[in-house]
């Protein structure tokens, strides 16, 4: 039987490498991971090979040849006895999967690919659950009674940071604070930091986003410059925008706020 906690400590890894890719490609000191392998080398979660001959072909004139890069391994691929990883089928992790309805062709074989590479590097068995059928401001009390009852509805799962506070302080979650600490490149996937007293294993990658507004209510509110038009004229920095929304807010309705941020990007403001 596999103990509990190496079990939650294996899904934490594999959630990361659903996420980030089987093999990164290094050059230099930069530690530049982008989850593909250089050319000519597949991620199929075998040993990473040179992409050049050691060879130096005959340069032709007026070209210079470039120095070869190495593929450096981010996660070494261990045998972790076939366990099986139940994934739960929501969000980014429904964007792993390649049994979701509708899927183009190629993104089915792309899936599958990622998929069986990093099943076959770590001998591992990834499965792919439905999450609660249940409404969405609900499921995380579902999870707890699940996890309660002794069966967890999944290993990994993807879910919004206002989850967060009910599955912690009811041990949903596991602590992994020893095993990040000596995790590569941790910095690049998971906050170091602790919450609750533990670390969680909480995603620091996070895309950029637009910046949206309400015009109608901008120009109510009597302001001279909508954001683009201060952002266009090269007055749109951080103090800038500050003080664009102090401005907006005290000319707007009392009980009115003129700026909103989804929770998981604030969480992760406070985290870093």
């Amino acid at each position: 039987m596999l103990n509990l906690n190496k079990k939650r400590a294996i899904a934490l890894a594999m959630s990361v490498v659903l996420f980030g890719g089987v093999l990164a490609g290094c050059s230099g000191d930069t530690g530049n991971t982008t989850g593909t392998t250089n050319a000519g080398s597949t991620a199929t979660g075998t040993d990473s090979t040179e992409t050049e001959s050691s060879e130096t072909s005959e340069e032709t004139e007026g070209t210079t040849t470039a120095e070869p890069t190495e593929a450096t391994e981010v996660f070494e691929g261990v045998d972790l006895g076939g366990v099986t990883i139940t994934a739960m089928n929501i969000n980014s992790l429904q964007g792993r999967n390649p049994n979701v309805e509708d899927l183009k062709d190629f993104e089915v074989d792309e899936r599958t690919e990622h998929l069986e590479a990093i099943q076959d590097k770590y001998n591992v068995t990834i499965e792919f659950v439905e999450g609660p059928a249940v409404e969405w401001a609900e499921v995380p009390n579902e999870l707890v009674r699940a996890y309660t009852a002794g069966e967890p509805v999944a290993d990994i799962m993807d879910f919004s940071y206002t989850y967060l506070m009910t599955l912690a302080t009811n041990g949903v979650l596991n602590d992994n604070s020893e095993w990040i600490a000596d995790m590569p490149y941790r910095d690049r996937y998971v906050s170091t930091g602790s919450w609750l007293g533990a670390n969680y294993g909480i995603g620091t990658f996070v895309g950029g986003e637009g910046l949206l507004y309400n015009r109608t209510m901008i120009k109510e509110a009597g302001m001279e410059m909508e954001p683009n038009e201060m952002f266009a004229t090269g007055n749109w920095s951080y103090d800038d925008a500050f003080a664009y929304m102090e401005e907006l807010s005290n000319n707007l309705p009392e009980g009115t706020f003129p700026f909103f941020i989804d929770p998981y990007y604030w969480f992760l403001c406070l985290r870093s």
